[in-house]
């Protein structure tokens, strides 16, 4: 299994999303059968929680960045067509910066 770089993955969300962008990850009970949540408190801050126990690869995390990152950019709770739609356009974009950053670090 290759190692996950959050620091690639959290500049990548905060670029698309320009404001920084808290990411967590659990293992705890409480997420249950949610891969991923997203919550925008009163003062804008958002906070994005993964459940490591449902997203442990590269391809599986940021799919789920991807999917509340879209949730984010719609403003909208729905899972549409549209949703859908943007949350693989986020998770191009993330997967084509994350690899630009791995190939960055491994040539300096």
């Amino acid at each position: 299994m290759r190692t996950v770089r959050w620091a690639l993955l959290s500049t990548s969300v905060n670029h698309l999303l320009g404001t920084p962008v808290e990411i967590v990850g659990s293992t705890g009970q409480a997420m249950g059968r949610y891969r991923g949540l997203v919550h925008r408190g009163p003062d804008g801050s958002i906070i994005i929680a993964v459940n490591l126990n449902l997203a442990s690869t590269v391809d599986e995390i940021i799919a789920v960045l991807a999917h509340e990152v879209a949730h984010i950019v719609l403003n909208s709770p729905d899972h549409s067509r549209e949703h859908r739609a943007t949350a693989r356009r986020i998770a191009k974009t993330l997967r084509e910066e994350y690899d630009e950053g791995v190939r960055r670090a491994h040539n300096s």
